[in-house]
């Protein structure tokens, strides 16, 4: 093999692995089987198209210059619709935002109907010619950029605003997200189910309250009888007691396995007033009013409740310094 001959060889290789090192191509797969139906797709005039989309000021884009810097850095080349689609980087976010019910978030925070119906129309080939394909593409393209910082936000600093949830009526110094924290965010899309976990929350109060939560969504559909709502007394016979017992099942302050009540004894007292510490109502030594009024609440109560308290864990408020005060936190 001659001087010139291995130059050429090597050249050659240099130059491959230059462009496979380029920003977007690491991760980059080939578009799904159904895409190929779009023939008028070309991967250089949508790059073109994208380039030019992005970087015209008049496009409102949500996380404006953060999101322009973070594209520009990538040499303009796109992320999720790079080759028309990135089928698996696509499903790896869209799965964590379905699931963002596991910690009290409803979907629709992220825009995941509108994403969701976008891609429904793409893989039923409703877009005819190259124009209005690259245009979809580049929205479709920054409604999953914008849905993946919405969702790392709220589970880094809660989907709320405090001083807004309380009325202006919040003593703490509260955390909010800056621009590091969403240029950080970004740049863990280069390792996306990385990025992802790592942004579940890890404290051991919010992950209980999220077992409990998804615990009581498994039987949000469960129907049961309301107890009528009247005093028994401790000793006391009553068949609705088995209405009580299966109730505080469901709650789980009674083992499932526990055979049915017709009788107020010891073992139920137990667990009614279980149920009463647990819904800050006074225990006692019978069955009052308030409490099979509170029993007979739907399990979507439940749900809501933990819902709001995942996310005041959520909120990060700052250390207090050089301030002494007293703050009385009443629930509203």
């Amino acid at each position: 093999m001659n001087i010139k001959y291995s130059f050429l060889i090597i050249l050659s290789f240099t130059i491959v692995l230059l462009l496979s090192c380029k920003p977007g191509a690491k991760n980059s797969e080939r578009a799904p089987h159904w895409f190929d139906h779009y023939s008028h797709f070309h991967q250089k005039e949508y790059v073109e198209v994208f380039h030019n989309r992005i970087t015209d000021t008049i496009i409102n884009i949500e996380h404006g210059q953060l999101v322009r810097d973070f594209y520009a850095k990538r040499d303009y080349m796109p992320m999720w619709t790079n080759r028309g689609y990135q089928e698996g980087l696509t499903d790896t976010l869209l799965h964590y935002i379905e699931h963002s019910y596991e910690h009290g978030i409803p979907s629709d925070l992220f825009h995941l109907n509108r994403i969701q119906q976008c891609l429904q129309k793409l893989k039923d080939h409703g877009y005819a010619n190259d124009a209005t394909l690259y245009d979809t593409l580049f929205q479709f393209e920054m409604l999953l950029t914008n849905a993946y910082l919405d969702y790392a936000q709220a589970l880094q600093y809660g989907a709320s605003d405090p001083k807004v949830v309380n009325g202006g009526k919040w003593l703490y110094e509260t955390l909010y997200a800056d621009s590091s924290f969403f240029v950080e965010t970004l740049a863990t899309t280069e390792d996306l189910p990385k990025g992802l976990q790592a942004l579940q929350p890890k404290d051991t109060t919010y992950r209980r309250l999220q077992k409990e939560l998804k615990r009581l969504y498994a039987i949000a559909d469960t129907t049961f009888d309301k107890t009528p709502v009247k005093v028994i007394l401790h000793g006391q016979t009553d068949n609705n007691l088995q209405k009580v017992a299966h109730r505080l099942q469901l709650t789980g302050e009674m083992k499932a396995d526990t055979l049915p009540h017709t009788i107020l004894d010891e073992q139920l007292l137990a667990a009614i007033n279980l149920f009463r510490t647990n819904n800050a109502i006074p225990t006692s030594d019978s069955l009052d009013r308030e409490t099979i009024e509170k029993l007979n609440r739907p399990i979507a109560y439940y749900i809501d409740k933990l819902s709001v308290n995942l996310e005041r864990l959520r909120w990060k408020t700052a250390a207090q310094k050089d301030r002494t005060y007293i703050a009385v936190n009443i629930p509203d």
